[in-house]
C-alpha cells in the first residue's frame, strides 16, 4: 500500500456500488420483494440482486438501455474521480496490467 501512496494513488469513495443502479432497473413489483428479502437477510439489496438476478423476469428493452446508460455514467464518474483521462483504451490497458505499473 505504501508504494501506491508514494506513487500518488489516492482513495476515492463512491456513493455506492452498481448494485443499487441495477436494482432500480426492475419494476417495483419485482424490486420490492428483493428489497424485503435483503432486509430480512441483513444484506444490501443490490448484493442480493446479483444472486437472484437469473431467476427474475427479463428486463424490458427500455430498462436494459437505461441500466446500461446509468452503469456507463457511474463507471465514467469513477474513472474520472480516480484521475483517469484521455481514452478508455488507455485506462483499460492500465487496468489490465497485472503489476500495476504506472509507466
Amino acid at each position: 500500500l505504501s508504494s501506491y501512496v508514494a506513487a500518488g494513488v489516492r482513495k476515492v469513495d463512491r456513493g455506492g456500488p452498481l448494485g443499487p443502479l441495477a436494482l432500480r432497473a426492475w419494476p417495483p413489483e419485482v424490486r420490492e420483494p428483493v428489497v424485503a428479502r435483503a432486509q430480512a437477510a441483513g444484506m444490501p439489496a443490490g448484493e442480493l440482486l446479483s444472486v437472484l438476478e437469473e431467476g427474475l423476469p427479463p428486463l424490458s428493452p427500455a430498462s436494459r438501455e437505461t441500466l446500461e446508460a446509468l452503469s456507463f455514467a457511474e463507471a465514467t464518474e469513477t474513472l474520472a474521480a480516480l484521475g483517469a483521462h484521455r481514452s478508455a483504451s488507455v485506462s483499460m490497458a492500465f487496468l489490465a496490467k497485472p503489476d500495476g505499473d504506472l509507466g
